[in-house]
């Protein structure tokens, strides 16, 4: 927003904040030891009133993540500004607990605008028992970094075989069992699979890779600062989750030009649907995992260049793209408020 000259703040819930940084402006922190204290409710208002002084024009307040919506609605009462909510999640989780439907109803109706990150995840997060109207809700896709000026390695672009990264925290939501499991049985027409980041499920992968003597072909690299580095690296990326609101690495591997295995469940579906470089399979099964790298390596071996498509495709999902939708969103609110 600042490269759009429209005055932006930032305010960070921590535990141990730190002073601002000379030259960065419009960040504010918020040290709080217990994330759940109602004090930070008093401080953010405090915060917002001073920033509101401070700017005197147009103001929206933009909330996200659970907690942030709680403290964000209770701040902002009686302040008369619009206030707009992007979800994250895909999975609806609130309506398990008891009482959800009346909390989550009560504070989305103090919203001003409520948005979702694709079309999938609007209808999982905001569904038919919150009676939330559908023009309320808009959906802005997340934007990603493209990596469309990658220089990929010799090695991975001459190979015969198939040179595989796949990006994401070690957890179970991810499916990296699943890809191991996928790869132990396409040894012949894989070289190698790196697995780049970090997260509780290490040791039960490095057990599953070690299970299956795996270790000459996968590794487990941890996380990286540089991801441009391993994709580099690679002649295909492999999207192995149970589930996904948008799948912004989805994006990332595209915009190098690899092609791409993913699994498919509704929100990569949803944002990657068309794209004629990806290969899908039913998520959580191996199988069906293998027979998508196959495809791959046959299409490879046909000599298909997936780069245009995949770059092309990815191009619609950057940086610009997103800020663009949102300052549209935050102006139609200053209007309508």
């Amino acid at each position: 927003m600042l490269e759009r000259d429209q005055e932006s703040s930032i305010i960070f819930f921590c535990a141990n904040p730190r002073r601002e940084k000379p030259g960065v402006r419009g960040e504010h922190f918020l040290g709080f030891q217990n994330p759940r204290s109602p004090g930070i409710a008093l401080s953010l208002r405090r915060v917002i009133r001073r920033i509101i002084t401070k700017q005197q024009g147009p103001f929206v307040l933009h909330l996200h993540l659970t907690w942030g919506l709680f403290y964000g609605v209770v701040a902002s009462a009686g302040l008369d500004i619009p206030t707009i909510y992007t979800i994250h999640n895909t999975a609806d989780r609130h309506q398990k607990y008891a009482g959800a439907k009346l909390l989550f109803s009560t504070f989305f109706k103090r919203v001003d605008r409520l948005v979702a990150i694709s079309e999938s995840d609007s209808r999982n997060s905001f569904p038919t028992w919150l009676s939330i109207p559908s023009n309320k809700i808009t959906v802005i896709p997340n934007g990603a970094r493209l990596f469309s000026d990658i220089k990929f390695e010799g090695a991975a672009t001459s190979s015969a075989k198939l040179v595989v990264v796949a990006v994401g925290s070690l957890i179970h939501r991810k499916g990296f069992d699943s890809l191991i499991e996928g790869i132990g049985t396409t040894t012949d027409i894989v070289e190698s699979a790196t697995i780049v980041g970090e997260g509780p499920d290490r040791e039960a992968l490095e057990d599953q890779i070690s299970r299956h003597s795996m270790k000459q072909v996968i590794t487990l690299a941890g996380w990286q600062e540089n991801i441009a580095h391993f994709y580099a690296r690679a002649n295909v990326a492999v999207i192995s989750s149970r589930w996904e609101a948008f799948g912004l690495v989805a994006i990332e591997a595209l915009s190098t030009g690899l092609p791409l295995v993913s699994a498919e469940v509704p929100g990569l579906k949803n944002v990657l649907s068309g794209c004629e470089s990806v290969f899908w399979y039913r998520s959580g099964s191996p199988t069906e995992l293998a027979k998508a790298l196959e495809r791959v390596h046959d299409a490879r071996r046909a000599g298909t260049d997936f780069s245009k498509s995949s770059k092309n495709f990815a191009a619609n999902f950057g940086m610009g793209a997103m800020v663009s939708k949102y300052a549209e969103l935050y102006d139609r609110a200053l209007v309508q408020n």
